[in-house]
């Protein structure tokens, strides 16, 4: 098999697959994105039930909180009376309509936990939020609420709620207590291939649970942002590689790539049915080919005895016997005819083996032009075609004179089965420095333009009236082509008004002789 036919397999094996495999990788991390958001969304489902439960006990402690607030009017003794009936309050306040804080009163006397509760709380109170009369902030100005800030290294929330006389008044929520509730509520169930955390609002862990050990690089599966008052909280999940792939559904993405693969199988199997089918169509041409040159060396000595001893014939015979000389004429032409024929099949078998060779020698190319044109002189004038010529080509050159006979052979041999309707031939030859330059011109009815890119492909011929009727196996000219080539020249059609213009050039060296 020739390389190019085989690259042409390579590609068109590997080109498909390649092509597949690029679509197969980037549907595959497609399906592996999709995958990873319905894990993603299935933690996230397991992760709200958890947040359900926080945000129960929160409402739980806003109730508690609600019932608790002052009322205005209590006085401290009082209100520190009711704050050691609820653990899970660690501060009240009352703010007068106009910004005064009534208790804890900063100037009055104060008790450790209240002088605790101004220091921790001391940014609230020069905000002027919890002041705003409804409708003049918008959602600030809401009757109750909730507030969080930050002091020191943790989270306080507070509760607080507008009086019908303007006052505020509100409880901080005990934060360790609600801490150790949380806790409390959480699962205690051993995850064997996950880690479940909740994150303060710093991102610091409060709690987590599972046996699984993320890397401290390893990115977050899941997470589920906690709802006000412990906005900015939050739940996460970090599950296992293994466990991760184990709840991604892969059946699609496997019935994928077992397509894909077998695609490409049956691009192998097509592309080595093809190579097998060529390799045996190459096969059988060698055969055909070999027979035919086995056939056309049997057939050439009887055919060269025959011309010989018809060449004889025709000397001994009376110049006045017209019909013998007539009939002689004939059988000398069809058998230099069928000469022409098995040389031209010997010689495309030699060029398709790669077996051609040139043979130079001291020539005078003009001679062989003469040579050529005499041996189809009573063809010609069978055809009635006139012969007419321009040869400038007499000085003795270096050239395989078998080959430019051969070739001008071929072309005359054209001129005589396709052009003899115009009833002319001219051949023309020039010594143009280190080329012989051969013209063969006829007037005939010319190459058809939709022919003229196969002129010289083997085995063509054109498909019109010009060859009908007329014998030919479709190879003269593609070894005309083939020996100028191997002759370092070339073998062209150039554009004519009137029938066909053959140009031969051969590279050619003069003669020291």
């Amino acid at each position: 098999m020739k390389p190019r036919t085989l690259i042409a397999l390579i590609c068109l094996v590997a080109a498909p697959v390649a092509a597949l495999g690029i679509l197969g990788l980037q549907v595959r991390a497609d399906q592996d994105e999709r995958l990873r958001r319905q894990v993603e969304r299935v933690l996230v489902r397991d992760l709200e039930s958890v947040a359900a439960g926080l945000n129960q006990l929160v409402a739980a402690r806003q109730s508690v909180l609600t019932d608790a607030l002052p009322q205005g009017s209590e006085t401290a003794d009082a209100l520190r009376k009711r704050l050691r009936a609820h653990p899970q309050i660690s501060a009240f306040f009352i703010m007068e309509a106009a910004g005064k804080l009534t208790y804890p009163n900063p100037k009055g006397g104060l008790a450790t936990s209240e002088r605790a509760f101004l220091e921790r709380s001391q940014q609230l109170w020069n905000r002027r939020d919890l002041l705003a009369k409804p409708g003049e902030q918008g959602d600030q100005s809401a009757n109750a609420g909730w507030y969080s800030w930050f002091y020191e290294n943790g989270q306080h929330l507070m509760y607080w709620r507008r009086l019908a006389s303007g006052q505020v008044v509100g409880a901080e929520l005990d934060r360790m207590g609600l801490l150790a509730d949380m806790v409390a509520f959480l699962p205690t169930s051993e995850l064997s291939e996950e880690r479940r955390r909740l994150l303060d609002a710093r991102g610091e862990v409060v709690y987590q649970w599972g046996e699984y050990e993320p890397a401290e690089s390893s990115r977050t599966t899941a997470k589920l942002a906690l709802p006000a008052p412990l906005a900015g909280w939050a739940l996460t999940s970090h599950l296992s590689g293994a466990a991760f792939e184990g709840r991604m559904d892969r059946n699609t993405t496997l019935s994928l790539w077992a397509g894909l693969a077998g695609l490409a199988l049956a691009l192998v199997v097509l592309a080595l049915f093809l190579y097998w089918e060529q390799a045996r169509d190459r096969r059988e041409a060698l055969q055909r080919v070999t027979f035919v040159n086995q056939v056309s060396h049997e057939l050439k000595t009887p055919l060269t005895n025959i011309r010989m001893y018809a060449e004889l014939l025709e000397n001994k015979l009376d110049e006045e016997d017209v019909g013998a000389r007539r009939d002689l004429d004939v059988i000398v032409g069809e058998s230099q005819r069928l000469s022409r024929l098995i040389n031209n099949v010997l010689g495309f078998a030699r060029q398709t083996r790669g077996h051609l060779q040139i043979n130079r020698q001291s020539v005078v190319p003009d001679d062989s032009i003469a040579q050529v044109l005499r041996a189809f002189g009573p063809a010609l004038v069978r055809a009635e075609i006139k012969v007419e010529t321009n040869l400038n080509a007499a000085k003795a050159v270096t050239i395989d004179p078998d080959l430019l006979g051969q070739v001008l052979a071929n072309l005359v041999s054209n001129v005589e089965k396709y052009a003899a309707s115009g009833g002319s031939l001219r051949v023309e030859s020039h010594l143009r420095d280190d080329q012989l330059e051969i013209r063969v011109c006829d007037r005939g009815p010319g190459i058809p333009a939709s022919f003229r890119s196969q002129l010289f492909a083997p085995f063509s011929r054109a498909d019109n009236s010009l060859t009908e009727g007329v014998s030919g196996a479709g190879i003269g000219l593609a070894l005309a082509r083939e020996l100028a080539e191997l002759h370092g020249g070339s073998l062209r059609l150039e554009p004519s008004d009137i029938g066909a213009n053959f140009v031969l050039e051969l590279a050619l060296k003069e003669s020291n002789s």
